[in-house]
């Protein structure tokens, strides 16, 4: 919809129900800072902690993202998440995606990769690790490159390392030129095709800091090639 037409059906949404956690979403996807569209969000996850808690959270846990009532709610925890990490609130980033993962194991919405960058960029290598296992060692873009950099803070350029980081090129060549860019990547597209330039944007987008601040990371990638 148009803006004012949207912001109109809000209102309308509010007036019915004040409580309604899709339209505070809808106001957060709206909002023109990161600060105003957060505070949206996390008032569209309050309401979500009162409505879905206590005997519906116990009978219901595991099972968040299946359920047509809490998806407006999973998606501003979400969105919550992703804003307190480009913020550089690690902590509470970090706390927002495992409290997600605990509501839907399954992870429909893919925060996993989120969480395995936030982890690294506090150097919480432990608990990557258990991520990792727990969604089996998943073999994607985002997953390949976190593995990859989690090998190499843990023990430099080893041989492991090397491998991974094959892995990982093979899985996108250009995620590397994306990252070693002197450009920021100021966003992340809606949508892309696997391998594509799209993905190794939206991956650089979440990381492009991490691998910057892992002291040597970015020019020993420069050294593989798709397919070696």
């Amino acid at each position: 919809m148009d803006p004012d037409d949207a912001m109109d059906n809000i209102i309308e949404a509010l007036e019915l129900d004040p409580d309604c956690i899709e339209a505070f979403e809808f106001l957060g996807n709206l909002g023109d800072s990161m600060p105003i569209s957060l505070a949206f969000y996390e008032k569209g996850v309050a309401l979500g902690d009162k409505q879905f808690g206590g005997k519906f959270l116990e009978e219901n846990k595991g099972h968040f993202w299946g359920m047509h009532e809490t998806r407006s709610y999973m998606r501003c925890l979400q969105m919550t998440a992703e804003i307190l990490g480009l913020m550089g609130k690690s902590e509470e980033n970090i706390a927002t995606y495992e409290k997600m993962i605990e509501l839907n194991p399954s992870d429909n919405q893919g925060v996993r990769d989120q969480l395995g960058i936030s982890l690294l960029m506090v150097g919480d290598l432990k608990k990557f690790k258990h991520y990792d296992q727990l969604f089996d060692f998943e073999d994607g873009t985002s997953s390949n490159f976190n593995r990859a950099l989690a090998q190499y803070k843990n023990e430099g350029a080893s041989p492991e390392t090397k491998k991974l980081m094959q892995i990982a090129i093979n899985s996108n060549g250009y995620v590397v030129a994306k990252l070693n860019s002197k450009k920021d990547v100021v966003s992340a597209p809606s949508s892309y095709v696997l391998g594509s330039k799209d993905e190794a944007t939206g991956y650089a987008f979440f990381a492009q800091d991490l691998w910057r601040n892992t002291k040597g990371a970015l020019v020993w990638a420069k050294g593989f090639k798709k397919g070696k």
